[in-house]
């Protein structure tokens, strides 16, 4: 059968097709007297949803059959007389078992005829599934909404238009807890979250934002200040998405309060620094004895200066010259000893982690001052390679003083089982080709294991009888925290090469 024809079949049999509708409907169909509200008939459905039998349904009344929640629906008969009424919920519709009612919406028809009285149509459809589908994603978005209380960081996702002006769609109740203000309060006007940016952190939070475009990834650690006045430090990760051909830019983020962790990480540091201040003490009390020989020599020989001023004094007659000499050499003697102090001075004073700009030529020069009473005593003979240009570092001088002197003091107890003319250590400074400063301390003691190299540096790891590990794991720390790193390996004959670097100071 054609198109045509079936076409021509539906115009002559509308009877017949609405009779086809009403038998195989998916929906209650219930149809009334208008003036009555009687019913007249009822489709399969509706005696499956009432579970009555069509004998029980035709000459009830509608309204005992369907009820409206809302009393605003008003009665059936002045709904049939105004038309079609559609409603999306807020009808029950009684079934055979007792206080036993579904949820229904209901559509409301008069059916005008030319040779026939009108008649009253209510279309029902079944809301319970519909229903529980709302209820589940209620609770779903109840859920949600708990675990998003809960967790310590805050959720928000926001547009973001080519102006560079924010707007958030969404911010969990976390936001309060961080900033002091309650989400409304971004809501209504999102440029005040600006506000609560730390004024020190204000250009590097405005670069942040501006970088927030296409699809990518961007995380800023800043400081924001609370509604009563407190400066919290927050970490914030937010992931773009632009869609091709749009000039918005979608973001979702994580704004995590990380005050603790920056407390408890300068707290580390704090500690880390009275350790490393007990190991430069330390340090010094274990060359004691060296110090105050080195101490002695000057101060004996300013006494012996001192002594044949005093007799060139007594025996009268014209010293002058010889009188300006030996001030001149006691003069030289003091400014040793002074020199002496104020290595040992620095060295052991306590670092506030003040970085300057320093030659770490410079630097190693002082080190070896440092320990030239130790070298002699171990009699060790220390050679310089030092590059000729200055290498410029930005560092915490006294922190980086005291790698070197570990390493050094390290270098001289490995010699103590070689002969006299074979203990040598040499100090090295130089550019790698990564463009970093380098500093190399090499001895000719007795070495160290492949095996054992991996853990030098490592808390509590010793190779002496009485060390207590700590002075290589404080170098190490030392160095990584001023963006370098440290290794040593066996060297190419015997003993060991001890090495670190730093970056080269951006100015040099």
């Amino acid at each position: 059968m054609s198109a045509a024809q079936e076409g021509s079949l539906w115009l002559r049999s509308p009877i017949e097709t609405a009779q086809a509708l009403f038998q195989e409907s998916g929906d209650a169909i219930v149809v009334v007297d208008p003036a009555t509200l009687r019913i007249i008939d009822a489709n399969p459905v509706v005696l499956k949803f009432t579970e009555m039998t069509h004998e029980d349904l035709v000459g009830s009344d509608m309204t005992d059959l369907l009820k409206s929640d809302e009393q605003k629906m008003g009665c059936f008969s002045t709904l049939l007389e105004t038309g079609t009424f559609h409603s999306r919920a807020g009808f029950r519709l009684r079934t055979n078992r007792r206080d036993h009612w579904i949820p229904v919406s209901v559509t409301i028809s008069r059916m005008h005829f030319s040779d026939a009285q009108p008649l009253g149509l209510f279309l029902i459809h079944d809301m319970r599934e519909i229903n529980e589908a709302k209820h589940r994603a209620e609770r779903t978005a109840d859920e949600l909404q708990r675990v998003l209380q809960s967790v310590s960081d805050c959720v928000w996702n926001a547009i973001l238009d080519p102006a560079g002006q924010l707007q958030y769609v969404y911010l969990s109740p976390v936001i309060e807890r961080i900033t002091g203000y309650d989400v409304a309060h971004f809501l209504d006007e999102p440029s005040v979250y600006r506000e609560v940016v730390h004024p020190n952190h204000q250009s590097v939070y405005q670069d942040f934002v501006s970088r927030l475009r296409g699809n990518r990834s961007e995380q800023l650690e800043y400081q924001v200040r609370r509604a009563d006045g407190e400066s919290r430090w927050v970490s914030e990760h937010v992931n773009c998405s632009q869609a091709e051909g749009s000039h918005l830019t979608h973001l979702f983020g994580v704004l995590t309060d990380i005050t603790s962790r920056k407390r408890s990480a300068e707290r580390l540091r704090q500690k880390e620094a009275e350790l490393a201040h007990f190991s430069r003490v330390s340090a010094m009390g274990e060359m004691a004895a060296a110090l105050a020989h080195e101490l002695n020599q000057p101060l004996y020989a300013i006494a012996n200066f001192a002594g044949t001023a005093e007799k060139l004094l007594e025996t009268g007659g014209d010293t002058t010259a010889r009188l300006g000499d030996i001030n001149r050499q006691i003069s030289g003697q003091a400014l040793r000893a002074g020199e002496i102090i104020r290595c040992l001075r620095a060295f052991v004073s306590k670092t506030k982690g003040v970085r300057s700009t320093v030659d770490v030529n410079a630097m190693v020069r002082d080190s070896h001052k440092l320990l030239l009473p130790v070298a002699r005593d171990e009699g060790a003979t220390v050679r310089l390679a030092l590059a000729e240009a200055p290498l410029n570092v930005n560092v915490d001088q006294v922190q980086i003083q005291q790698v070197v002197v570990n390493l050094l003091t390290n270098a001289f107890e490995s010699l103590r089982s070689k002969d006299a003319e074979n203990r040598v250590v040499e100090i090295g400074t130089a550019m790698t080709e990564d463009g970093d400063v380098q500093v190399s301390i090499k001895d000719s003691g007795v070495g160290i294991s492949r095996e054992l190299v991996g853990k030098l540096f490592e808390p509590f790891f010793t190779t002496k009888e009485s060390g207590m590990g700590m002075g290589m794991a404080i170098s190490r720390t030392i160095i990584e925290s001023h963006g370098g790193r440290i290794w040593a390996t066996p060297g190419d004959e015997c003993g060991t090469v001890a090495c670190f670097t730093l970056p080269l100071h951006q100015g040099s």
